[in-house]
């Protein structure tokens, strides 16, 4: 019962120092109750900091193949467990990225700004925006359309600076 206990405590810890004194007591980082795990409900940065100070893996999977970054709502954690290696298009057993998991507009820009590709389908052929929620649509249609006038620029650089050399 009291590693059940130290299990629950750690995934809603709400201080460094909390995660330390519970990881003292032996609970487990990665440890999972159902389908989550400490790294995926940190909800503070410096709660992710202590997680993964001490061994949390930043790609640790449940047995649906997500990591902290699907669950995880708080973007400066996200950009936290990218900068510590966490892949931001790591794919679950349906062959989803984090993008799948949210119909927020502001959360699909950040993952998007961030890195995830927009571009990948899923197993049944899905792309993420069969989620966006129809009053987004407009201002997520005009995202896209602003990113891929970005890449085309980019390309276009690229372009003209191997024809200069």
């Amino acid at each position: 019962m009291l590693d059940l206990d130290i299990k629950r405590e750690l995934l809603f810890a709400e201080t460094a120092e909390e995660v330390d004194i519970l990881v003292k007591a032996g609970a487990d980082v990665n440890g999972l109750m159902g389908s989550v795990f400490p790294l995926a409900l940190a909800e503070n940065l410096e709660v992710a900091k202590a997680l993964v100070a001490n061994g949390a893996d930043v790609n640790f999977t449940n047995k649906k193949g997500e990591t902290a970054i699907f669950y995880n709502k708080n973007i400066a954690v996200i950009k936290f467990l990218i900068s510590q290696g966490a892949n931001i298009n790591h794919l679950n057993n349906d062959g989803e990225t984090a993008l799948f998991k949210t119909s927020d507009i502001e959360m699909i820009k950040a993952l998007i700004k961030l890195g995830c590709s927009p571009f990948l389908k899923n197993k049944n052929g899905d792309r993420h925006d069969t989620k966006i929620k129809p009053a987004d649509k407009e201002e997520y249609q005009s995202f896209m359309n602003k990113l891929k006038e970005m890449i085309r620029n980019a390309l276009e650089q690229k372009k003209q600076m191997l024809q200069v050399a």
